[in-house]
């Protein structure tokens, strides 16, 4: 088996010899579900093209006659707000509104790829009424490019279908014919069942169809579990951490130790609900409003008792796409959430007779987050960052904010939220690689729906004090333990006034300036008393060392974060993999560490991070590196493929973002989280 994988997004692929001589290479397209692409006939490298079928270990099928693949993006209702009259998009429907559809339309073998029109010849959306009887009307769908001079998805198409009567179920299916004739269709039915006969069409509800009396809404949403890191993201105030993972703190984990992302909901009622007979679902797309039933948690969560989720209790539901993983002690829906932007809702529905006019079609709760939320104000709604939560205070009340996560405790099965807080973001400190006479300083993004003053009142310890503060203190003589407010009005250190980024520099009320290793914490204060410190775990505080920098250090000599085999179209000298692959044949980020001294240098005591408030993130392991020798240490997560003996490959715990990121080598022995290099 080869060491490598594929993907259906494209990629470029090529066969070497043993030497490195390139004997064949080309870019594979993107390849649409049960399609290969391949030389027709074999062998005919200047004849590749999308194949009919897979034809593993025989003679090629033939060239494909490909129709355009359709993709569900989303309908929204059109809402006509304000003087002058703006127009705004809600996912709930209301009599009279005209709702935007939104689809891809791709054609794989566009035969003129440069030109704009996709070779797609007609889309069109039939839409009708579910009641029986209703006639079915078509609209032409525009491509969206052509009307909207800022959208760069030349794919994308959407048409908008009149406003219809409160009460009333629509449907509609969408067809798409490319310019050589070849047709496709797409339906709701499509997900679940692509053959089935006849199809199902896609629905949405103007208002309430039917009514359901579940006393059930969605309570909490993490959209970014990030690997439940101590503290929620903290380096301990001890060298003796255990890889940053603590199952239980800030995010959880499912019992499969997999940090996943999850929604918790609740029953506020005074009454249980039985989940098997209330017709509640669970979804991430509007489109698709059944795909994970609530009845399907029955003998699968430990706070679902004899099919019924009692009164006044939380259900958490992990969102991995991977219901397979149902157990005894947890719950798992078949999709996935997006910390950029997203929904979930919940929905009521029932078609008895499955005749498609359903009996019930409500939206009986959902929340969405991402940029279009955060423009119109609520600032906590935007892009999720990661271990923080979306929640409602107190439990399955109107009000939403950001949170502390609260899966509870293993198998965290949900728990009741604790409030909410500023959102809170420390930047870091600087200079880096801080000296006795560098002023540092100590940054940090904070915003808030309420007042957050850019000069806090100076003394943080009295009642009602709002702002935010940052409190350090040092580990050796002269000893220094200070709380002090941090501003944002382009005074005392802070760059500018009122950018949301506040500024302290890390001194006493004497001038007296913190040395040899440092440790803080920043805290955010609102006008309603929401606190908020990071790092999040009382007890820990983020470290690092301010002291002259060591007469002999290893450094950072070159960093590699985009990787990937040389795109040869003849053959070439060995070494054409101009990044390096490491010794699993992978092509992976890396950092070459250089010793430029005369002497050998023991790299375990040595760390290195991509981030600042965890600078012991990944250590070296007991390797030497000699005078003048160089090591490539391999950053691609993969911790089980590093080899400490001869040849050496060495594996980091972490991997590099080519859009933008940081390394910083980091001494732990003597000097304890001094940065020796960054880059």
């Amino acid at each position: 088996m080869a060491p490598l994988t594929l993907s259906s997004l494209g990629q470029w692929i090529g066969l070497y010899t043993s030497a490195g001589v390139l004997i064949d290479g080309f870019q594979i397209p993107q390849l649409p579900a049960g399609r290969t692409y391949g030389c027709t006939p074999d062998g005919n490298k200047s004849g590749r093209a999308y194949l009919q079928a897979p034809s593993f270990k025989k003679a090629n099928e033939s060239v494909a006659a490909m129709a355009p693949l359709i993709t569900a993006r989303s309908y929204r209702a059109v809402k006509v707000l304000g003087d002058p009259a703006v127009e705004t998009y809600s996912l709930r429907v209301e009599g009279g509104d005209a709702v935007r559809i939104r689809f891809n339309v791709i054609d794989f073998d566009d035969p003129d790829a440069t030109d704009s029109d996709g070779n797609i010849d007609e889309v069109t959306v039939y839409w009708k009424l579910t009641a029986r009887g209703s006639p079915v009307s078509t609209l032409a769908m525009t491509q969206v490019a052509s009307i909207d001079p800022l959208e760069d998805d030349q794919s994308l198409y959407e048409a908008r279908i009149p406003g219809q009567e409160n009460g009333k179920v629509v449907a509609f299916h969408i067809y798409a014919r490319d310019k050589q004739g070849n047709e496709s269709g797409s339906y709701w039915s499509d997900a679940y069942n692509p053959d089935a006969d006849p199809k199902i069409w896609f629905q949405y509800p103007v208002g309430v169809v039917g009514s359901s009396s579940a006393t059930i809404v969605i309570n909490e949403v993490l959209a970014d579990n990030q690997d439940v890191r101590v503290g929620g993201g903290g380096d301990p105030t001890t060298t003796a951490e255990i890889g940053g993972y603590d199952c239980g703190v800030e995010g959880c984990i499912d019992g499969r130790r997999e940090a996943d992302e999850w929604v918790e909901i609740y029953n506020f009622g005074a009454a249980g609900v039985d989940l098997a007979a209330c017709d509640l679902y669970m979804t991430n797309n509007e489109l698709f409003p059944t795909r994970f039933r609530l009845a399907d948690a029955v003998g699968h969560h430990p706070n679902v008792v004899a099919g019924v989720l009692p009164a006044a209790t939380p259900m958490l539901v992990w969102c991995d796409g991977q219901p397979w993983q149902n157990d005894t002690v947890g719950v798992h829906a078949d999709f996935t959430l997006r910390p950029e932007d997203g929904h979930v809702l919940l929905v009521a529905y029932e078609d008895a007779d499955a005749d498609g006019d359903p009996e019930l079609f409500v939206v009986t709760d959902s929340v969405s987050w991402g940029i279009r939320e955060a423009a119109a104000g609520h600032l906590w709604l935007g892009a999720q960052e990661g271990d923080w939560s979306l929640g409602r205070f107190p439990n399955g009340g109107p009000q939403w904010g950001r949170m502390d996560p609260t899966p509870g405790a293993n198998p965290h099965s949900g728990a009741a939220n604790t409030g909410f807080a500023p959102a809170l973001k420390v930047l870091g400190h600087e200079p880096v690689m801080a000296t006795p006479s560098d002023v540092v300083k100590v940054t940090a993004k904070v915003w808030d729906d309420g007042l957050m003053p850019a000069l806090p009142e100076p003394d943080p310890s009295v009642t009602g004090w709002l702002g935010v503060k940052i409190g350090f203190f040092t580990f050796t003589a002269p000893f220094m333990n200070v709380t002090k407010v941090m501003r944002d009005d382009g005074q005392g250190g802070d760059t500018v006034a009122g950018d949301g980024i506040y500024t302290a520099e890390l001194t006493d009320a004497s001038g007296n300036k913190p040395v040899g290793k440092v440790a803080y914490a920043v805290t955010a204060v609102d006008e309603d008393g929401n606190t908020v410190r990071i790092p999040r775990l009382a007890a820990r505080c983020t470290p690092f060392f301010v002291g002259e920098q060591p007469a002999s250090a290893p450094i950072i000599t070159e960093v590699v974060a985009s990787n990937r085999n040389c795109q040869c179209v003849a053959a070439v000298p060995a070494g054409c993999e101009r990044g390096g692959l490491d010794n699993f044949g992978d092509a992976e980020g890396w950092v070459e560490i250089y010793n430029p001294t005369g002497s050998p240098i023991y790299l375990n005591d040595y760390s290195l991070s991509d981030r600042l408030d965890w600078l012991t993130r990944w250590v070296f392991p007991a390797v030497t590196l000699g005078a003048g020798e160089r090591l490539v240490v391999w950053c691609d997560g993969e911790l089980g493929e590093t080899v400490t003996h001869a040849p050496l490959s060495i594996h980091s715990s972490f991997q590099l973002d080519a859009g933008g990121d940081e390394v910083y080598l980091v001494a732990r022995a003597t000097t304890d989280r001094q940065i020796v290099d960054f880059v």
